[in-house]
């Protein structure tokens, strides 16, 4: 039976070591909103979630790119 090399491994995709993810509950404490809110936010495209594995997830860069938009909305430049 032949065995592969070590180096034989599919890329995984977004694997990037830095990419963090957040919970619906970490963004709702973070913010001091209910996770309803949160919720309703991702429903509304204002905040662009995913699925992973089943389990819904914000990458901290979405979540940064939100937080911004939204203090430019109140603090207008």
């Amino acid at each position: 039976m032949m065995e592969k090399p070590a180096n034989d491994r599919r890329p995984q995709r977004n694997a990037s070591p830095a990419l963090r993810f957040l919970t619906i509950g970490e963004i709702a404490n973070c913010l001091h909103v209910s996770t309803r809110t949160v919720r309703r936010w991702i429903k509304s495209r204002a905040l662009l979630a995913r699925r992973i594995e089943g389990i819904v997830r914000i990458s901290e860069a979405d979540f940064a790119a939100t937080r911004r938009a939204h203090v430019r909305e109140k603090h207008p430049g």
